[in-house]
């Protein structure tokens, strides 16, 4: 049983104790939803949730692109805002990287944030381009030691692709060149035009269609197990490579943010991921719904913290 699987048991046991809640007349006015990114990509699966809930509270949920510093500069707009429920962070596993990453990081995001649910587990791994000569990560990684200093990979900032291609790097004993990009969208275009030649991106409907073109060509997948859409890849263990996963998202909220709010907001998460809609996204797209409580998320957070940093450690990686 997958860890979205088991998180959704937990949490539909909580849904069912939570009774009446105390903040039922929350909201009274239109939500806004932070995606630390530019428009596109795999966090564009926000606005299936957001379809669900303006239904569910009657009031508009709006999302709002906020790109830079590899989701920095989002994440701190929402921790500095009013704690009140109508700002919230459409959150990813980098964020529980920053610390490791960035010197001088004006917010601490187990302290100013506030977890609300996960969402999204998101299958995902690396993937070059049909005009790189090579099959699979081995012959990848031989090319790169054959043409050592003229590959690069794209990244979205200083956040988790960070940290899985340095200890990719480190582990394969290669040269890649960080090229940095608003979003994912905009480092998969990079990556069909081959100013990239390896990116970390989610193994989806639309990668699934990419590689079957012949665009694009996944070479491993990071995580527990292989990806539905992509059973013929296998994973980073199965090739022996201790590479540090980081697919998952969630919803967060300034610290000090209601509990009840946080509460019915969490509750309509986990009810989302058993309706029909999210069921029938979920198989279209190849991902997992991972609805959780808050003190799930927040272990999650915690133990993701600890993650990066023995993952920094390993490789000898210094916050810049």
């Amino acid at each position: 049983m997958s860890v979205g699987r088991k998180l959704l048991l937990g949490v539909l046991v909580w849904v069912g104790c939570l009774g009446a809640a105390p903040a039922q007349e929350y909201p009274t006015k239109p939500v806004t939803i932070i995606v630390a990114f530019a428009p596109g990509g795999p966090f564009e699966n926000i606005r299936v949730l957001a379809q669900y809930l303006e239904k569910a509270w009657g009031q508009s949920v709006i999302i709002e692109n906020k790109p830079g510093a590899g989701g920095i500069v989002g994440s701190e707009l929402v921790a500095r805002a009013a704690p009140d429920g109508y700002t919230l962070l459409y959150g990813f596993a980098g964020l529980t990287a920053f610390k490791v990453l960035v010197k001088d990081l004006r917010f601490d995001v187990l302290k100013d944030l506030a977890p609300v649910s996960t969402y999204i587990e998101l299958p995902g791994g690396l993937v070059t381009n049909g005009q790189v000569p090579v099959r699979n990560l081995d012959e990848f990684i031989a090319y790169a030691k054959k043409n050592p200093g003229k590959l690069n990979y794209g990244s979205i900032g200083r956040n988790t692709t960070t940290l899985l291609m340095e200890s990719l790097k480190s582990i394969a004993k290669i040269e890649l060149t960080e090229i940095d990009y608003a979003g994912t969208a905009a480092a998969t275009t990079a990556l069909l035009r081959n100013d990239v030649q390896l990116i970390n991106t989610t193994f989806n409907a639309q990668l699934r269609a990419q590689t079957d073109a012949g665009q694009l060509r996944p070479l491993v997948m990071v995580g527990p197990r292989r990806a539905v859409m992509f059973p013929e890849i296998p994973t980073a263990e199965e090739k022996g490579l201790n590479l540090p996963r980081n697919g998952w998202t969630g919803v967060l909220a300034p610290a000090r943010t209601p509990r009840p709010v946080i509460d019915r907001i969490a509750a309509d998460m986990a009810r989302f991921a058993t309706s029909p809609e999210a069921m029938k996204y979920a198989r279209e797209q190849g991902v997992d719904l991972s609805s959780s409580t808050p003190e799930q998320m927040r272990k999650l957070m915690e133990d993701q913290t600890r993650l990066w940093a023995d993952a920094a450690a390993a490789i000898g990686l210094q916050p810049q």
